[in-house]
């Protein structure tokens, strides 16, 4: 009696690794993928918060040069950029001051001659500011006695805003940098009225 054995197909140990190395392949490449697009996601999130903490300090900046006279004090030589500006009221009520402490930028305000003051960062504390400069034109103040018939003088001061922003990457990467640069004219066409000198910020 003869006995019929079945051929019993299946894979040869040759096919399994050659079917093994094309799923790892293709599993890393996945992988690989997710990883990249992971990534890429949080760099856009993390570049897109110094963006918009940039763009709420300078319409800070905006809404205060706008709505302020800028304060040309004896001593302030302005040819050059300067770390610090300080606007006053219409009225000579409220005295408000930006300035780069070291990386942050500190706004001081005094309402009614130093009856209520103010002070704290505009940044918050993972935002750092590495560069801040503020470029008066023109250098001097168009509304005293003196300078009031030079025509070179005679045009509406403005402020051209420059600030550079960093937020750490971590793994020794280079951090997010973002520069913001934006020139604002004030709206009043006055000069400062008097101010006592004890009314403004200082530091002193």
């Amino acid at each position: 009696m003869r006995r019929r054995f079945r051929q019993q197909k299946g894979f040869t140990l040759i096919e399994m690794l050659i079917a093994m190395t094309i799923f790892v392949t293709f599993t890393g490449i996945l992988i690989n993928s997710y990883t990249d697009i992971i990534r890429s996601q949080r760099d856009a999130n993390s570049f897109r918060l110094v963006y918009s903490e940039g763009r709420r300090i300078f319409d800070t900046f905006v809404d205060e040069v706008r709505n302020g006279v800028i304060y040309y004090s004896d001593d302030m030589f302005l040819n050059n950029a300067v770390e610090e500006l300080t606007l006053v009221s219409k009225d000579g009520s409220r005295v408000s001051k930006f300035e780069k402490n070291g990386d942050n930028i500190d706004f001081s305000e005094s309402i009614a001659c130093g009856v209520k003051h103010s002070s704290y960062a505009l940044n918050s504390e993972d935002i750092r500011v590495s560069e801040l400069s503020f470029y008066i034109t023109p250098a001097f103040d168009p509304y005293t006695k003196d300078n009031v018939r030079f025509d070179a003088l005679q045009f509406q001061p403005k402020v051209t805003i420059y600030a550079k922003f960093e937020r750490d990457r971590g793994d020794n990467k280079a951090p997010y940098t973002f520069d913001l640069q934006t020139t604002v004219s004030s709206r009043f066409y006055s000069s400062v009225p008097f101010i006592d000198p004890t009314c403004l910020i200082s530091d002193k």
